[in-house]
């Protein structure tokens, strides 16, 4: 009987050590493939472009507004490659509910992974 016994736990032993390793090796081989689908292990740094730069300075624009929820902008333009200076046109509301158009213009640059600058809008 302990013949049996001690074979059973061996090979129960060897069962259990074989799902951990196969566990890890499936953990590792995850952890690999979502590394590289996501573009690398996170040393290298997305690319922006203008685009992305036009979008927050809409943003910090439509804030300096009266009511920021009728922004439409128009005639957006970008110039540079990081810092960019953004110009462009917006219709929005006025304090008396007329929509007016103004200009505004921002000037942006990347920080790490924030935005940081500025945006004026005048009248």
């Amino acid at each position: 009987m302990t013949t049996e016994t001690g074979q059973k736990q061996t090979t129960t032993g060897t069962f259990v050590r074989a799902g951990v390793v196969l566990f890890v090796f499936l953990s590792a081989v995850a952890w690999i493939g979502l590394t590289l689908l996501s573009g690398g292990a996170g040393n290298e740094r997305p690319e922006v472009t203008s685009a992305a730069a036009e979008r927050a300075c809409e943003d910090w624009a439509r804030a300096e507004l009266k009511a920021p929820s009728t922004a439409q902008f128009r005639n957006v333009e970008s110039v540079g490659d990081g810092p960019w200076a953004v110009t462009g046109a917006v219709d929005a509301e006025n304090s008396y509910g007329a929509t007016v158009r103004s200009t505004w213009s921002c000037n942006i640059r990347l920080v790490g992974d924030t935005f940081r600058g500025s945006a004026t809008v005048t009248q």
